[in-house]
């Protein structure tokens, strides 16, 4: 699959392959607004993915990317997995209803340590 957004509008430029009944895995450099995670979400649906994940390397989550994120459907919506690049503490409390660590929709990867080579 690849899909590509178009600056300044979210638009689809290609989905090649066939998601149907499948868990896609979704990589993007950031998430800003969440308006291209929301996106994605509509676009894999509608074609038939069973659910997805997004890993991103910065989340930024600005301009009210956490109500975005928050109307995708979370049993769609399997996870996000982000790096410490930014500050991430205000955000997993966010999305994860400030939660302890467990089965959360928001997880960040320490950048700054070895451990994240066994992340997966």
């Amino acid at each position: 699959m690849v899909l590509a957004g178009a600056t300044g509008r979210k638009k689809l430029h290609c989905l090649s392959g066939d998601v149907r009944g499948k868990t896609v895995i979704v990589v993007d450099d950031m998430i800003d607004t969440g308006g291209t995670l929301k996106h994605t979400a509509e676009v894999l649906k509608r074609e038939g993915a069973t659910d997805f994940y997004i890993l991103s390397t910065h989340g930024l989550f600005s301009h009210g990317a956490i109500d975005a994120i928050r109307s995708i459907d979370r049993a769609y919506l399997k996870g996000i997995v982000v790096s410490n690049s930014i500050p991430q503490e205000a955000n997993k409390e966010a999305l994860n209803d400030g939660k302890p660590d467990g089965n959360n929709l928001l997880n960040v990867l320490d950048i700054s340590s070895e451990d994240y080579f066994y992340f997966f």
